[in-house]
């Protein structure tokens, strides 16, 4: 996903460790886990614990070799549940609709005679698949965890069907947000594993849009250059796939803001997640939109994380109000004809520990 997130190692990531070093740890559950939990989420360090879904058994015992116990990898399919397990996922017109044996990335693995999925995913060993399937809600409910603040979904075509599977995770506040790989093309449907059916699926349970991430993957029949050093994404060529991000939004949704604001160590969560996936300006709506006396504590680091950003952004600026002001006295300041607009990327988080810390 091309996300702009946050570097383990860089000072936001610090800032994150920072504001929950006094909170019970982040849960995440990714499904389509293989390759291991993807790097980003170290930022959490030991406040991270995780399950990780794949149905490649060999894989899993890697990573479950390779990484600390704090994060565990299941060898599972994951569906929707007992009602849907019959349920045939990729449906093979979904499948046909996409077209994918017609795209260049299908056609490099025809001639270079290779398996993607046996050299990437399992690493080039034998593939062998799990036995073993669960709906999300029925692991948590029988391994008597609680469910998990965000959740990450790439099964290759049966997403759709996970969060399916997921009604009890989705439906819970706690949960704050959803990386889910969606299709574009599909069958006209409301089972078809489609965008349009995940979109309509997460707004249903609050969520919103943040982020949609779109593949391009052209035709055999012209061939374009690849994104990247693998057989995947082109330049040219229709869109094939991609990748959304949901997150609640306290701004639109009256009633996660209310449970926010009752819950001050899920605040710090949601603010080090939304931190981690790129979303400042929902950090920054968040903090401005707080009522509650419950964050008084928290009043000065709020305010200092606020000030910081707007200095990294705009170095000339003194702080978030003075950013405000500038940009209500004279909006075309961020016009890119201007030239002393600034790019903001993450790398703007730069200085928030030493402010929080009044350094």
């Amino acid at each position: 996903m091309s996300l702009e997130c946050v570097k383990p190692n860089s000072l936001a990531g610090a800032l994150i460790r920072d504001l929950l070093s006094e909170i019970d740890p982040i849960y995440l559950i990714d499904v389509g886990a293989s390759g291991g939990i993807e790097e980003h989420w170290s930022t959490f360090g030991t406040k991270l614990r995780a399950d990780g879904f794949d149905p490649l058994t060999t894989e899993v015992g890697r990573l479950n070799a390779a990484t600390p116990n704090s994060q565990t990898y299941w060898d599972a399919f994951i569906d929707g549940g007992c009602s849907r397990r019959s349920i045939v996922s990729p449906n093979p017109e979904d499948v046909s609709l996409t077209a994918f044996d017609r795209t260049t990335a299908s056609e490099y693995g025809k001639i270079k005679h290779q398996d993607y999925r046996k050299k990437v995913f399992n690493r080039g060993e034998e593939l062998r698949y799990s036995s073993t399937r669960y709906s999300l809600d029925e692991f948590l409910l029988s391994r008597g965890k609680p469910n998990p603040n965000f959740l990450k979904v790439d099964t290759d075509g049966s997403d759709f069907l996970v969060l399916q599977g997921a009604q009890q995770v989705l439906s819970d506040l706690n949960c704050v947000g959803v990386q889910v790989e969606c299709q574009f093309h599909g069958r006209p449907d409301p089972q078809s594993n489609t965008f349009a059916n995940i979109d309509t699926l997460m707004r249903s349970h609050g969520f919103r849009l943040f982020h949609l991430e779109h593949w391009k993957y052209s035709r055999t029949e012209f061939p374009s250059q690849f994104v990247y050093e693998i057989a995947a994404q082109t330049i040219e060529g229709g869109i094939q796939w991609g990748e959304a991000l949901y997150i609640r939004d306290p701004i639109t949704n009256g009633q996660f803001q209310s449970f926010l604001n009752q819950n001050p160590a899920l605040l710090l969560k949601f603010l080090c997640i939304a931190v981690t996936m790129g979303q400042f300006d929902l950090v920054a709506s968040t903090i401005s939109g707080l009522h509650s006396e419950r964050f008084k504590d928290n009043a000065y680091s709020f305010t200092r994380t606020l000030d910081a950003m707007a200095q990294d952004q705009h170095p000339n600026m003194s702080g978030h109000k003075q950013l405000i002001d500038t940009f209500r006295a004279d909006p075309d300041d961020l016009m890119p004809s201007r030239k002393s607009n600034e790019t903001i990327t993450p790398g703007g988080f730069a200085r928030i520990r030493n402010f929080i810390r009044g350094k």
